[in-house]
């Protein structure tokens, strides 16, 4: 798109359509494989060992966070209620991660997010003024909520750098990094903004929050008229040789995620600039990208380094549907998770907004005064991540159908869990055989579909590894087995 300045929406509705169709069109991740030596229907095999998961999460990014905390009405018991369909194993989705933004704008006007040295200290040298009312306009609040529910990784990501240290001069709009290689200007600000997001990080610290990684750029190949900082890979390379040491220095023990792209072949593409740079590849911990120009259909080459897919949502109007053709509905959000897991390898995927306000289609939850609405998506999650744990590793799976998308996931102790979306217009008899994985005597099914929002069924009887189900048709039904009970926090 070259330096041409776009509207997000602009720029993404050129983007989805095309990724949307590789990511709903594309063939089932096993049809190329042959089904090995078992007569069932689906074969799962506990002996393999794919991606280890991080988890999955959302943000409140652009003072959503506020509007969940109650600034638009909502009361303390409907916020639980919230947090409870969001976080909770037993009552929601159970999203184990968080992404916060990083403000950068001069002041805290509705859809901004305050810098915390929102004034230029009139150099790179001069003694910064750091600003900080220990809210960050209530991710700190939504932080420890987290916290609270077993939440143990929270990513902070700075959409831009202020607006004195770019070239620019303006926290939106694009505009580049001072300092970095092709630019000019007449100071160099990047070990200054190294600092500030060092300092970003003390603030949390002293408010009892580690921030286990952190970002300095959100979809580097665009300029937006709201918080946007352009970036390509060499030049992110060279920022993260100065981040990297002063991070090091602070003894924070935070990684650097680069770079958050708008699509994941840009992401990859990035991240091999990145790599290709010893002393830069030496400090990057995670390789990130979003799923709006291209889904995540193929691994991103990062060297042993976690791939996450960190923002993805839809741009049509409010929709609760499971099964409307939509792209914006849950069945189409399941198929994408299964893919971007199966296909992508990714070892995190990230919705956009957890909840929204009621002008807007990009929440999974949508909040209007003291009241809400959950779409389908959201249950498009938790047949994944009320599962689907940190460190559980993904296993090989093989379906003789292709109209059946199936992953399965286990612990390094004795919880399984296995996903399945029948994608035809007919119901499936499935036979199950689960090898090498101690699947025990009995698996609980979960059901999602139009009438069913992970609904808990009657449990199914395992014989020598095997069992039989149906999956509805157009459904998604998640087949776990856990002695432990997965109820209430964490």
């Amino acid at each position: 798109m070259g330096q041409r300045k776009l509207g997000r929406r602009e720029f993404l509705k050129l983007g989805t359509a095309a990724g949307a169709a590789v990511a709903l069109g594309a063939g089932p991740y096993a049809s190329a494989r042959p089904l090995r030596t078992s007569r069932a229907d689906i074969l799962v095999d506990g002996k393999s060992r794919l991606q280890s998961m991080d988890g999955f999460g959302f943000s409140e990014a652009f003072q959503r966070a506020n509007i969940l905390h109650g600034s638009q009405g909502l009361s303390q018991q409907k916020q639980r209620e919230v947090l409870d369909l969001l976080f909770d194993t037993s009552k929601g989705a159970g999203f184990s991660l968080l992404r916060n933004q990083i403000g950068s704008a001069p002041d805290n006007t509705f859809d901004h997010m305050r810098s915390i040295e929102p004034v230029s200290p009139g150099s790179p040298t001069a003694e910064p003024h750091y600003v900080w009312d220990g809210s960050d306009n209530s991710q700190v609040w939504l932080s420890k909520e987290a916290m609270s529910y077993g939440v143990e990784t929270i990513y902070a990501d700075a959409w831009s750098a202020p607006g004195y240290m770019k070239t620019n001069g303006s926290y939106k709009d694009g505009g580049y990094l001072c300092g970095v290689p092709g630019t000019s200007c007449p100071y160099d600000w990047r070990q200054a903004y190294a600092n500030y997001l060092v300092q970003y990080l003390r603030f949390y610290e002293q408010e009892g929050i580690h921030i286990s990684y952190v970002g300095f750029l959100n979809e580097p190949e665009l300029a937006t008229p709201y918080a946007s900082m352009l970036s390509n890979g060499a030049q992110a390379a060279d920022f993260i040789k100065v981040l990297g040491p002063t991070l090091e220095r602070s003894g924070l023990g935070a990684g650097i995620a680069c770079s958050d792209s708008v699509g994941w072949k840009e992401a990859a593409e990035m991240a091999q600039q990145i790599l290709s740079d010893p002393e830069a590849a030496e400090y990057l911990a995670l390789v990130s990208g979003h799923g709006y120009a291209d889904a995540p259909t193929s691994p991103i080459e990062a060297g042993r380094r976690p791939v996450w897919q960190t923002e993805w949502s839809t741009f049509d109007p409010w929709n609760t549907s499971w099964d409307d053709g939509s792209e914006s509905s849950g069945l189409s959000w399941a198929q994408r998770l299964s893919t971007a897991l199966s296909e992508a390898d990714v070892n995190a995927f990230f919705y956009w907004w957890g909840a929204h306000e009621k002008d807007d289609n990009e929440g999974l939850i949508r909040l209007e005064g003291d009241s809400y609405s959950v779409s389908k998506r959201l249950w498009a999650f938790a047949g994944y991540s009320r599962f689907v744990r940190p460190r559980d590793v993904r296993l090989e799976t093989h379906a003789r159908d292709p109209q059946l998308k199936v992953t399965a996931f286990r612990s390094g102790g004795a919880r399984l869990s296995v996903q399945v979306i029948n994608t035809s217009g007919s119901d499936a008899e499935v036979e199950v055989e689960v090898r090498h994985a101690g699947v025990g005597r009995w698996v609980t099914p979960y059901l999602t579909n139009g009438l069913n929002s992970l609904s808990e069924k009657e449990p199914l009887a395992v014989r020598r590894g095997t069992f039989r189900a149906s999956i509805p048709a157009r459904s998604m039904v998640t087949f776990v087995r856990d002695p432990r009970t997965l109820s209430g926090r964490g």
